[in-house]
């Protein structure tokens, strides 16, 4: 049986979709500039040029438009990483690829994650499990990802006999760490810089000299 055929978007569903990254867009620009809290719905209206009822046709309130915000960022990012794992090259090449994509990914959304995390820690949007899960299950399946190719590294000698499972944990804890230090600081380093040093401090010790370039 021949696969379905992809249904192209109509002419309607395609402006819809420009019209909802407008107002998208222009929400992250306010939620920074002037904070979550301090931002109306009318303003973002007005900011992307609709009428404040056609706002409302796309989201029901700032909450459900915060959490598509968070959404469409984290498909985004997952996306990438999840690519580069499965991309071409040796385990330890699609290793330092996903550090390169990672560190990449911190620069330019170091300003949107700190805005998110300011909103989760003082509680300004409420809490929704459904958000939480589907970020969850994103993070779950390129955690699996990452983990698999450090299983296949170590069979064929390329990475220390370690617990795979451990290893991706510790190099998303390593990330962790300084995406939690590029909130904080964003022009403190460049995402080379961060690479760099991550493959330094992690990926040189765990892999194995005949691998080496």
């Amino acid at each position: 049986m021949c696969p379905a055929k992809a249904v192209k978007p109509t002419r309607k569903q395609r402006e819809q979709q420009r019209h909802r990254k407008e107002i998208l867009d222009v929400a992250m620009k306010l939620f920074v500039t002037k904070g979550y809290e301090n931002t109306t719905m009318a303003e973002i209206a007005d900011e992307a040029e609709f009428a404040v009822g056609t706002l409302y046709k796309f989201f029901k309130n700032k909450e459900s438009l915060f959490a598509e915000l968070v959404l469409q960022t984290w498909r985004e990012c997952t996306s990438a990483l999840q690519i580069g794992l499965e991309g071409t090259g040796t385990e330890v090449e699609r290793v330092e690829r996903y550090i390169e994509i990672m560190t990449g990914i911190m620069v330019k959304h170091s300003v949107a994650a700190r805005v998110y995390a300011s909103f989760v820690v003082r509680a300004m949007v409420p809490w929704n499990e459904d958000l939480q899960a589907r970020t969850d299950e994103m993070d779950k399946r390129t955690l699996n990802l990452l983990e698999s190719v450090f299983r296949s590294g170590i069979k064929k000698g390329m990475f220390a006999k370690l617990d795979p499972k451990a290893l991706a944990l510790a190099l998303d804890g390593i990330c962790d760490g300084f995406l939690r230090a590029t909130m904080n600081q964003s022009e403190a380093y460049t995402a080379d810089q961060i690479a760099q040093t991550i493959k330094q401090i992690f990926l040189d010790p765990v892999r194995v000299k005949s691998s080496r370039k």
